[in-house]
């Protein structure tokens, strides 16, 4: 199995961000670039261990901590979003796969 996009919306210290992974990956950067950030969100989409927490996702998470917008009553939606290709036969009997489409 092999992340080949990471889409991220509001979490941690990530406004928004489209990354695209091309082989092997190496994140390089100084401190509160997003490094973490960025296994974090992989963690929150792929960890079974990490949506067995209650909850799964703390004030923390929320970019800025901010969970709520200025109106003070809608809710900040976190999105992480994860391609993946090459999965094993067993993650595709269990999860079942789409198409991969241009967007």
């Amino acid at each position: 199995m092999r992340v080949i996009n990471l889409k991220i919306e509001n979490f941690r210290g990530v406004k928004s961000a489209d990354l695209s992974f091309d082989g092997h990956t190496l994140l390089v950067g100084g401190n509160n670039v997003g490094k973490s950030t960025i296994c974090e969100a992989l963690d929150l989409v792929l960890s079974p261990d990490r949506l067995s927490r209650f909850p799964p996702v703390q004030e923390f998470d929320f970019y800025n901590a901010e969970y709520l917008e200025a109106d003070s009553t809608t809710p900040v939606k976190i999105r992480v979003e994860v391609m993946l290709v090459d999965l094993s036969g067993e993650v595709e009997r269990t999860c079942g796969v789409l198409p991969l489409t241009e967007n």
